[in-house]
């Protein structure tokens, strides 16, 4: 039986806008600390404020429609006031009323109209709303597909330290998308994205350390990036966190640690680490030899298309009875519809 290998896929804005007035932050918490008379008649003077044509006091409400605050989500409402924010050029406004539109939510789905309005955020120099455009363009939501202006536009979020924007320019430029492919450039800004705080970038510099990709190779600094993203549910990192701990890699081996990383990406869908954890069953490695779950989790994998499962399937049912081979396909279809909810 093999254990799959080391998965190698790679695959804020500004300041508030005013000083000394109520920006939504303090709203929320005022709202949220009031009791609901009180939230009645903040609301009732917001309100009054915004249709006096207060711009902030637009934005702020149509925010609170939005997120529910103080009462319950209305979308149609948000995305009135929020429109009228953004026609008053409310930076913050034209990306979420532009978001609305492209989704469809609370108004008719418009995505070209959508890029309009988070454009002319972008435009204002909004980190967030770049980062938008720059997706939109990569995808060709709304505008037409332009890997080019996309590195633009993420660079413009990235070199403000907007860690969403960060990870995907290093995606660009992990995959020569719109730039030179340049695995140097990629870590850097994997790197920034990671201690940004962005789950899939810790992963993704984890990977690189690994493999020596962008970086110096460097196993226990991989364990490092790889133990945060785990630690965050990310089933990809956990898949690599249990094979570099099942093979002692970037520090003692440790099979006991590994099945349990295994588990846990496996449980929430990962293939390889079903695989994997099958494999530690059927080998009684980091647990105790069980041919039953070992059969359960390799039917698991082989029904989600890993093939080196399938092998070992045949082997382990050589030393199984009918009746362990038939208690174990019925948990394992058990098994894989409790997997399936979780991807």
């Amino acid at each position: 039986m093999n254990p799959a290998q080391f998965e190698a896929r790679n695959h804020q804005g500004r300041p508030t806008r005013r000083a000394g007035a109520t920006n939504l932050l303090i709203m929320l918490a005022a709202l949220l600390l009031s009791s609901l008379a009180h939230s009645e008649d903040t609301l009732t003077l917001l309100r009054l404020n915004a249709e006096r044509g207060d711009v902030d006091a637009q934005y702020d409400l149509g925010m609170m429609h939005l997120t529910g605050v103080a009462g319950q989500i209305n979308e149609s409402e948000a995305a009135k006031w929020l429109q009228k924010a953004a026609e008053q050029e409310h930076d913050h406004a034209q990306r979420q009323y532009g978001r609305l539109l492209a989704e469809g939510r609370g108004v008719l789905k418009n995505e070209e109209e959508g890029m309009r309005w988070i454009q002319k955020s972008a435009e204002q120099n909004l980190a967030s709303a770049q980062a938008d455009l720059g997706i939109a363009y990569a995808k060709g939501v709304g505008v037409p597909m332009d890997e080019f202006t996309a590195v633009k536009w993420l660079t413009r979020a990235a070199e403000q330290n907007y860690a969403e924007a960060q990870n995907n320019l290093a995606v660009m430029y992990a995959r020569g998308m719109g730039v030179a492919q340049d695995d140097a450039q990629a870590a850097k800004w994997y790197r920034l994205a990671a201690e940004g705080g962005v789950v899939s970038a810790q992963c993704d510099l984890g990977v690189r350390y690994t493999k020596g990709q962008g970086v110096e190779h460097n196993d226990e600094e991989a364990v490092k990036w790889l133990r945060k993203a785990a630690e965050n549910n990310f089933a990809r990192a956990q898949f690599n966190l249990g094979f570099m701990l099942a093979s002692g890699r970037g520090g003692p081996k440790d099979e006991e640690q590994a099945v349990m990383w295994y588990r846990r990406a496996a449980e929430q869908g990962h293939r390889e680490a079903q695989n994997n954890l099958g494999t530690m069953y059927g080998q009684g490695l980091g647990v105790p030899q069980d041919d039953v779950e070992a059969h359960i989790w390799l039917t698991v994998a082989t029904a989600n298309g890993v093939e080196m499962a399938r092998d070992s399937l045949v082997f382990i049912e050589q030393r199984m009875t009918p009746e362990q081979k038939q208690k174990a396909l019925i948990l394992a279809a058990e098994r894989l519809q409790q997997t399936q909810k979780h991807e």
